[in-house]
């Protein structure tokens, strides 16, 4: 226990430590931009190929996948929903930030803290759906959003979807893992090294677009984003929990994911679609403390058998 909330309070000082060298003048906000594109497209990547060339997909346990992709989906259509009224960028705004769960930083230390090995491949094949919906199909809606001047297309979505690196690394390592074949060791030993510096540098993009000064309105919407969240992520939870049919460590490891964290790369996303970073930023912030106190209570409560 002690381990986890020692990696979780580490995470939120580097958030404060991007935080402080933005006010020291060492980095500025416009830098953000450079942040994002390093871990996007260079450290995030490098980490899902060494992490994913160590899971193995078993078929009977795609339903994990599924799931990861299905709760996505829900929480992007209930962002859309939320979002008509305020148009378009709101609703792209809402995509990047409502879905999305910060697995590998942070809910794999958990699990693996608490309920070992099998909890592990659990989480990450729910990663992988989580993955795809995000980093793919919500993130290509949102970015068709945001650009008013062109209409929503499936031909849109898809050209976003196979022109993010993100979306391509996955299913890249998706194809090889279910061929049951493995990265050669060389490029292994340069995705591991890049791949390592992807927590830091996520951490610290959130502190370098992170502002506590924002307005009435502004915060509102933060908390009103966060509560949207987790409402449809109770009741996920408790359908998983009570009405599908499978092993009750299934249920649990589940039921603990759905309340991890904003995934770091929304404010990234934020920043490509154009939207509001500083309350991006200020809404995963919020949801790392949510997190922590969260899914420690429910490792607390929720039995194993």
């Amino acid at each position: 226990m002690q381990d986890v909330l020692v990696r979780a309070f580490s995470l939120i000082m580097i958030i404060v430590l991007g935080f402080a060298i933005k006010k020291l003048g060492w980095v500025r906000k416009e830098d953000f931009g450079i942040f994002s594109k390093i871990v996007l497209k260079i450290t995030l990547p490098c980490a899902i190929i060494t992490s994913f060339n160590e899971v193995s997909i078993d078929q009977t346990m795609l339903v994990y996948v599924i799931i990861g992709i299905l709760c996505n989906f829900i929480l992007g259509g209930v962002a859309i929903l939320v979002g008509m009224k305020k148009g378009r960028k709101e609703q792209a705004f809402n995509i990047v930030n409502y879905g999305s769960y910060n697995i590998g930083a942070f809910t794999m230390p958990y699990i693996s803290s608490f309920l070992g090995a099998s909890g592990v491949v659990i989480v990450s094949l729910f990663d992988l759906g989580n993955s795809f919906a995000a980093a793919g199909i919500n993130y290509s809606v949102a970015k068709s959003l945001a650009d008013k001047s062109s209409k929503i297309s499936i031909k849109a979505i898809l050209k976003n979807m196979f022109t993010s690196v993100l979306f391509v690394t996955y299913i890249v390592m998706f194809i090889i893992r279910m061929l049951e074949l493995s990265v050669p060791s060389p490029i292994l030993v340069f995705t591991s090294m890049a791949g390592s510096a992807n927590t830091f540098l996520a951490m610290l993009m959130i502190g370098i677009a992170f502002d506590i000064n924002l307005d009435t309105s502004r915060l509102k919407n933060s908390f009103m984003g966060l509560l949207n969240r987790y409402l449809v992520s109770v009741a996920m939870a408790l359908v998983i929990y009570y009405l599908l049919p499978m092993p009750t460590i299934g249920k649990v490891v589940l039921s603990i994911v759905l309340f991890s964290p904003i995934a770091s790369m929304a404010t990234g996303f934020t920043q490509e679609i154009g939207g509001d970073l500083e309350r991006s930023s200020f809404m995963n912030s919020l949801s790392i403390i949510f997190g922590i106190i969260i899914m420690t209570s429910l490792i607390a409560i929720l039995p194993l058998s």
